[in-house]
Formats: C-alpha cells, structure tokens, sequence
C-alpha cells in the first residue's frame, strides 16, 4: 500500500516540477514516456522477467529499483531546490 502510493505520486510531482521551471519547455512528453514505460513494463514483465529469474532475484531487483526512484527524486528535489535559490 504504502509504496504503492509513493511510487504513484512520484510521477506528477516530477512532471510539475519539469513544469515549474520556465525553461524547461512543453511537458508533454513525459507523460507519453510514462505511458511507454507502463506499457513496456506490461509486456516485458510476464514475457521476460518471470520466466527468466527466480523470485529471489526478482525480490532484489524491485528492492534496487525503489533504492534507485528514492535517490533519482531526491537527486531532483536537490536541484530543484537550488534552482529555487537561484536568482532570475
């Protein structure tokens, strides 16, 4: 549950965050690069993951991949946090 939320909420507080920056330009696009991986990850899952590795090895490989969301969000809220600061 928990996570679940989290990982959900992520995707529209860094499409708003993209949004915020005037420079950053038409924001758009990541919603359909959102959607692509969604779809992808549907796909891919069930034909590849599962088949190919065991469930110990899918077990890690979730626990890296929120490991990698937590700091690739942090990382974002760093500079845009700077980017706050920053005159003009």
């Amino acid at each position: 549950g928990p996570v679940f939320f989290l990982v959900s909420a992520q995707a529209p507080l860094m499409q708003r965050w993209f949004a915020a920056d005037p420079a950053a330009g038409n924001p758009y696009a990541l919603y359909a690069a959102s959607n692509l991986g969604s779809f992808a990850g549907l796909i891919c899952y069930p034909l590849l993951v599962e088949p190919l590795l065991p469930l110990k090895a899918q077990g890690w490989g979730w626990s890296a991949g929120y490991l990698l969301l937590i700091a690739l969000v942090a990382a974002c809220a760093a500079v845009r946090r700077g980017a706050a600061g920053a005159p003009g």
